[in-house]
């Protein structure tokens, strides 16, 4: 969990230095090692619906939807933001 919250401060500071491509590339690892949060994830659905990557979208936001609850960072406004996110990306994918 350790590495995955350095992966997610390397990923949020490349998203504000502009570098889109090491921030998706950080964002990624962070979740893959299991450090799923509300802020990494929100950085993460926002780059993908700008590159029109809706697939990698919706997948995300299900995942975050399922695993962001057992998160001590969880606000019942994160799900709600992240289900209403998700009927968007799903509409924009149409399916």
């Amino acid at each position: 969990m350790e590495k995955g919250f350095l992966h997610q401060q390397k990923g949020l500071q490349a998203y504000s230095d502009k570098n889109f491509s090491l921030a998706e590339k950080e964002l990624n690892t962070a979740i893959s090692l299991g450090f799923v949060s509300p802020g990494a994830v929100r950085k993460l659905a926002t780059l993908y619906r700008k590159q029109k990557e809706y697939n990698k979208e919706v997948k995300l936001l299900e995942l975050a939807i399922v695993e962001i609850p057992k998160s001590k960072e969880f606000h019942k406004t994160d799900l709600s933001y992240f289900r209403d996110r998700l009927l968007k990306a799903r509409k924009l994918l149409k399916i």
